[in-house]
C-alpha cells in the first residue's frame, strides 16, 4: 500500500496513494480497521487515440520574452508560417480519428509563436474545420493561446463565434510582467494586454490567466491576489521557468504554500474563482481518478509545427530528432501502429513507483525527462509539494460540510479540464 501520513492543524491524516482515498485518523492503528474502496482502473479517463491537435501557426513572434523556451517563438526555425493545406490535412486527421473512436468531439489548440499574427489562416481553418466536424455531426472545441496583444475587435467576434477558449501569456502586475514580456523595440507589453483583457470581459469573454514565474517573479501569492483582486480576473494557470536558479525555485515552492491558504480563506468567503492547478489536482483526488503517466502526448494528443512536422508536443518542435514524420505522409493507421509505443515511453519510470503518490503525479513531464534522461527532480519536489498542498486543501473543505458542498457545486458548474 502506497501510505502518506501527515499532520495538519493538530489532526492527523492518513492518504492511500492506490486507491486515492484520504482520511482523518486518531493514529496509525487505525489504517490497518479501514476498509478501503477498490481502486479505480488507471487512466480510465483518458481517451485511447489521437483527440486533440495542436496547430502552430507561425514561428514568428511581435514579443520577446526573456524566459521563452521556444527562442523567441522561432523554435530554431524562424519565419516560418503554416499553409493552408497544412492546417486542413491535420484537421482531416484530427476528424478521422474521432470517426474512428466514434468519440463525440475533438480539440483543436492554436499556438505559435504568435497564432493571432496569422488571423487570415486562423480564420480559414476555423471555418474548415467547423464545417467539416458539424457536417459529420461531430463537436469541435477550440483553444487560442496568445500574448494577448493582438486581441481586436475582429478576433473577439472569432472567439465568440466559435466559442474559444482564450489563454493570455500575463506575469503579474505591469512592473514584474515588463520585466520579461516586452515588444520586439524594448517596451513593456502589459498596458495593451490588460487593456484587451478588459474588451474581453465587456464582451463576456473570460480568459485563462496563464503565468510564468521566474527569477525575480516567483512570488506566487501575490501575483495572483493582485491579478484577481486589483484586475478582477478569475481563471489562472501556472509553471515556472525551468531555467529558475535553485533559490528562486525554493522561493517559489515556498509561495505556493501560501497560496493554497490564500485560496482557501477566498473560498470560506464564497469567493470563488479558479486556479486550475488546485482544481484539477482535488478534482482527481475527489473522483478517485488514477493516472500511469503525466499526460497523453503521441497517443491523444499531437502538434503539427508551422513546417508542418508532427511531433508528440510542442516543446520538441525544433529538436530534429524528436521529429515523428511529415504530416503530408501521416496516416492515421501510422498512429495507431505507434500508440502502444508511445504510451510504453510515457510510462511512470520505474524510480517512481514506490512513491506515494506515484497515480496522483504521472511521472511528472515527459518533455522534461526525455531531454534529461531520467526523472527532473525539481519536477518531482513541485508535484509533491502541490499534491500535499491540495490534500491539505482536502482536509480543510471537509472540516466544514456547507464549505465544501458550495465548493463542490462551483467546481462542478465551472468547466475543469481533465488532463489528456
Amino acid at each position: 500500500m502506497k501510505k502518506f501520513i501527515f499532520n495538519h492543524k493538530s489532526n492527523q491524516y492518513f492518504f492511500n496513494g492506490d486507491s486515492i482515498e484520504l482520511f482523518k485518523i486518531k493514529d496509525t492503528s487505525q489504517i490497518s480497521k479501514i476498509n478501503f474502496e477498490s481502486p479505480k482502473e488507471i487512466d480510465s479517463h483518458r481517451a485511447n487515440g489521437f483527440k486533440t491537435l495542436t496547430l502552430v501557426l507561425t514561428n514568428n513572434c511581435n514579443l520577446k520574452c526573456s524566459y521563452c523556451y521556444a527562442n523567441k517563438g522561432a523554435y530554431n526555425k524562424k519565419g516560418f508560417v503554416m499553409s493552408s493545406e497544412t492546417g486542413k490535412k491535420s484537421i482531416d486527421l484530427l476528424l478521422e480519428s474521432i470517426l474512428n473512436q466514434k468519440l463525440s468531439e475533438g480539440e483543436i489548440t492554436f499556438f505559435g509563436g504568435e497564432p493571432l499574427l496569422e488571423k487570415n489562416l486562423l480564420i480559414n481553418l476555423l471555418e474548415y474545420s467547423s464545417n467539416k466536424f458539424i457536417s459529420n455531426k461531430k463537436k469541435i472545441k477550440y483553444t487560442v493561446i496568445t500574448n494577448g496583444t493582438l486581441l481586436d475587435l475582429e478576433i473577439i467576434q472569432l472567439i465568440k463565434k466559435y466559442e474559444i477558449s482564450v489563454i493570455v501569456s500575463l506575469d503579474g502586475d505591469e512592473n514584474i510582467h515588463n520585466k520579461n514580456r516586452i515588444t520586439l523595440d524594448g517596451k513593456g507589453s502589459f498596458n495593451k494586454i490588460i487593456s484587451n483583457i478588459e474588451i474581453l470581459k465587456k464582451n463576456k469573454i473570460e480568459p485563462i490567466i496563464r503565468i510564468t514565474f521566474s527569477d525575480g517573479n516567483e512570488d506566487s501569492l501575490n501575483v495572483i491576489k493582485s491579478l484577481h483582486e486589483k484586475y478582477n480576473l478569475n481563471l489562472f494557470s501556472y509553471d515556472y521557468d525551468s531555467n529558475m536558479s535553485d533559490k528562486s525555485f525554493k522561493y517559489f515552492l515556498e509561495s505556493l504554500d501560501s497560496l493554497y491558504e490564500y485560496y482557501f480563506e477566498k473560498i470560506k468567503g464564497e469567493d470563488y474563482f479558479n486556479i486550475f492547478e488546485i482544481t484539477n489536482n482535488i478534482g482527481f483526488i475527489l473522483n478517485r481518478l488514477r493516472k500511469n503517466f503525466h499526460c497523453s502526448c503521441g497517443v491523444a494528443y499531437l502538434t503539427v509545427s508551422a513546417d508542418g512536422f508532427v511531433y508528440q508536443c510542442q516543446r520538441f518542435i525544433g529538436k530534429e530528432k524528436y521529429v515523428e514524420k511529415d504530416i503530408q505522409n501521416l496516416k492515421l493507421d501510422d498512429l495507431n501502429k505507434q500508440k502502444n509505443c508511445y504510451k510504453n515511453n510515457l510510462l511512470i519510470p520505474s524510480n517512481c513507483q514506490q512513491c506515494e503518490f506515484q497515480y496522483v503525479c504521472g511521472g511528472t513531464c515527459f518533455h522534461n525527462r526525455k531531454e534529461n534522461f531520467q526523472i527532473n527532480n525539481r519536477d518531482c519536489m513541485y508535484k509533491k509539494n502541490d499534491i500535499i498542498n491540495s490534500l491539505r486543501f482536502l482536509t480543510e473543505l471537509y472540516s466544514d460540510e456547507n464549505i465544501f458542498r458550495k465548493y463542490i457545486h462551483f467546481l462542478k458548474g465551472g468547466e475543469i479540464k481533465n488532463e489528456l
